[in-house]
C-alpha cells in the first residue's frame, strides 16, 4: 500500500513486488528527504548499506523510521536480509 504508484506520500519509489528494480527509482537515487548524515547518501547504494538510506531508516524507531506507523521494535531478521541483499547489488 505504501511506496506504489498510488500508495500516497512524497517518495517517488515505487517498490511494487512487480516492478522491475530498474523501474524502482531507487537504486543510487539521491533522498529527497534526510540523509541522516551518511557519507554520499543514496536510498540504496549497491554494496555499500552505510551509505544507504532505505537501510538506516528500516533500523530506527521514532522520527524518520520506517515504517512509520505500528511498529515500536526495529525488526533485526528484516534488517539484517536487507543489508544482505545491498551487499549483493552490483556495485
Amino acid at each position: 500500500m505504501c511506496h506504489v504508484e498510488a500508495g500516497g506520500g512524497n517518495a517517488q519509489m515505487e517498490l511494487e513486488f512487480n516492478t522491475a528494480l530498474d523501474k524502482m527509482r531507487l537504486i543510487d537515487v539521491k533522498p529527497i528527504h534526510t540523509t541522516f548524515d551518511l557519507p554520499d547518501a543514496k536510498l540504496v547504494v549497491p554494496g555499500a548499506p552505510e551509505r544507504s538510506v532505505l537501510l538506516k531508516r528500516a533500523s530506527l524507531r521514532g522520527k524518520d523510521q520506517m515504517p512509520p506507523l505500528s511498529s515500536n521494535r526495529v525488526d533485526e531478521t528484516g534488517v539484517a536480509l536487507l543489508r544482505e541483499w545491498i551487499m549483493s547489488l552490483k556495485k
